[in-house]
C-alpha cells in the first residue's frame, strides 16, 4: 500500500492561468489534489493575456484568463514548471473579437479563392506603396491566416517607412515563428518607441528563454509605464516562485486594486492559504464567479466551519459551471461522507461510487491530479491493476505525489 495519504481538501496553493495572446499594437498605443497538505504542481503555459496585433487606430481588448488550476495533497508540490509559453501569438484584432486562424504554419493561399486572390493583390499593392496603414492591415490579414513570413514583410516595410511602433507586431511575428532572440530585440524597440503594450510580450518571452531579472523588470513595467495589471500578476507569480510570498502578495494586490477579478480571486486564494481566516469568505465568494480554485478554497471555507452541505454545494456548482479545479475536492468530500456515514461495515457503497465519478469526471475535465486520488481509492478496494495505471498516468504528467505512490508500490520489487 503506497505511503502516500490520500489528498484532502485542506492546503491549496492556486496559480492563476489564461492564454495568452500578444496584442498587436496601435500607432496610439492540483487540485486537491488539494487536501489536506498538498501545494499542486502543474506546468503554467497559460499564466494572464500578452498583447495582440493592433491595427491601426482600432480599439483593443485584453483576452480573458482561463481559470486557474491549483492543487491539493499529502505534501506541497514544488513550484509549477513551465513547460510550454505562456502566450502564443494569435489573430490580429479589429474591434470585435479575434479572428480564427487558418490552421496550419505559414500557409499560403495563392489565389486558390477569390477572397485569396484579393489579398495576393493587396499585399503586391502594399509591398510596392508607401501607406503604412494599409501595410499593417494586411499585415494582419495575413498573421490571421497563419501566414507569417509574408506579415513580416508588411510589419518590416512599416517599420522601414518610420512606423517605428509596428517593431510590437514584428515581435509577435517572430516569436510566432519561434525566434524569441529577433522577437526580444524587437519588442525592445517597440518599448523604445513608446509603444508600452510591449512590455508583458517583452516579459514573457524572456521568461521563456530563462532571464528572470529582466522578465520580472519587464512585468513591472508592464504594470507601472504600460498600466497593464497583468504585469502585476506575472510578475507576483514568479516572486512566489523564488520564495518571495510577502512581496508576492503586495504586488499581486496592486493588480486586484486596479480592477482586475483573476488578480483579485488569486490574491483572496493565496491569503486564505496563509491564514485560513473565515473572514475571507466574503472576498472568496466574490472571486468563485471568475475562478475555480477560489471556489474550492470558498468551499474548504465553509467545511471547515462546519458547513459541509454549503460546500458540497459550491463544488457541485463550480463543476456544473465548468470549474474543473472543483471535481477533486468534490471526490475527497464525498469520500469522506461516505467513510463518515458507513458506521462499522465500511464506508457507504453509494458515497465511494460518487465520489469516483467526481475523480472520472475531473480527468475528463482535465484535472490530471485526479489520477491520484481515484487509485487510492480503487487500491482500497483491492484493485490494484486500475490503481496501478492511474498511478502511472498521474506520474507520466508530472504528479509527484502520484510518482511517490507509484515508487511505494513497487519498493518490494527492487
Amino acid at each position: 500500500m503506497p505511503s502516500s495519504s490520500q489528498r484532502s481538501s485542506s492546503t491549496r496553493c492556486c496559480v492563476l492561468s489564461s492564454t495568452h495572446t500578444p496584442r498587436y499594437s496601435s500607432a496610439s498605443s492540483p487540485e486537491p489534489h488539494a487536501a489536506s497538505d498538498v501545494a499542486a504542481s502543474t506546468p503554467d503555459s497559460d499564466k494572464v493575456s500578452t498583447r495582440e496585433r493592433h491595427r491601426p487606430e482600432q480599439p483593443w481588448s485584453t483576452t480573458p484568463p482561463r481559470p486557474p488550476v491549483h492543487g491539493h495533497g499529502t505534501e506541497p508540490h514544488p513550484s509549477r514548471t513551465r513547460s510550454t509559453p505562456r502566450g502564443h501569438p494569435a489573430a490580429c484584432r479589429a474591434g470585435g473579437g479575434p479572428r480564427n486562424p487558418a490552421p496550419g504554419p505559414d500557409r499560403h493561399t495563392d489565389g486558390v479563392d477569390e477572397p485569396g486572390r484579393e489579398l495576393q493583390e493587396r499585399l503586391r499593392a502594399a509591398l510596392a506603396g508607401d501607406d503604412t496603414d494599409e501595410l499593417v492591415e494586411v499585415g494582419c490579414d495575413l498573421a490571421d491566416l497563419g501566414r507569417q513570413r509574408e506579415a513580416l514583410l508588411c510589419f518590416r516595410r512599416a517599420v522601414v517607412l518610420g512606423q517605428e511602433w509596428v517593431w510590437f507586431n514584428v515581435g509577435n511575428t517572430l516569436r510566432e515563428l519561434d525566434r524569441p532572440v529577433e522577437a526580444i530585440e524587437a519588442y525592445q524597440r517597440a518599448v523604445a518607441a513608446g509603444e508600452s503594450d510591449a512590455w508583458l510580450n517583452l516579459g514573457h518571452t524572456l521568461e521563456l528563454q530563462g532571464d528572470l531579472v529582466e522578465a520580472m523588470r519587464a512585468y513591472r513595467a508592464a504594470g507601472e509605464v504600460g498600466d497593464q495589471p497583468e504585469g502585476f500578476v506575472d510578475l507576483a507569480l514568479l516572486l512566489r516562485e523564488q520564495g518571495l510570498r510577502e512581496e508576492a502578495e503586495a504586488t499581486l494586490a496592486r493588480a486586484a486594486e486596479r480592477g482586475h477579478p483573476p488578480a483579485a480571486a488569486l490574491l483572496a486564494s493565496w491569503r486564505w492559504e496563509r491564514t485560513r481566516d473565515p473572514a475571507l469568505e466574503e472576498q472568496l465568494r466574490a472571486a468563485a464567479a471568475v475562478s475555480g480554485d477560489a471556489r474550492a478554497d470558498l468551499a474548504d471555507l465553509l467545511a471547515d466551519t462546519g458547513r459541509r452541505q454549503q460546500a458540497r454545494a459550491q463544488l457541485e456548482l463550480g463543476a456544473k459551471l465548468g470549474q474543473r479545479e472543483c471535481w477533486l475536492p468534490l471526490g475527497n468530500l464525498l469520500l469522506d461522507d461516505a467513510r463518515a456515514g458507513g458506521g462499522t461495515g465500511g464506508a457507504d457503497p453509494a458515497g465511494e461510487a460518487a465520489a469516483e465519478d467526481a475523480y472520472r469526471a475531473g480527468l475528463a475535465a482535465g484535472d490530471l491530479h485526479c489520477h491520484h486520488n481515484l487509485a487510492m481509492l480503487l487500491l482500497q478496494r483491492g484493485d490494484v491493476r486500475g490503481a496501478e495505471e492511474h498511478l502511472l498516468a498521474g506520474a507520466t504528467a508530472g504528479d509527484e505525489l502520484a510518482q511517490r505512490a507509484w515508487q511505494d508500490l513497487h519498493a518490494d520489487e527492487e
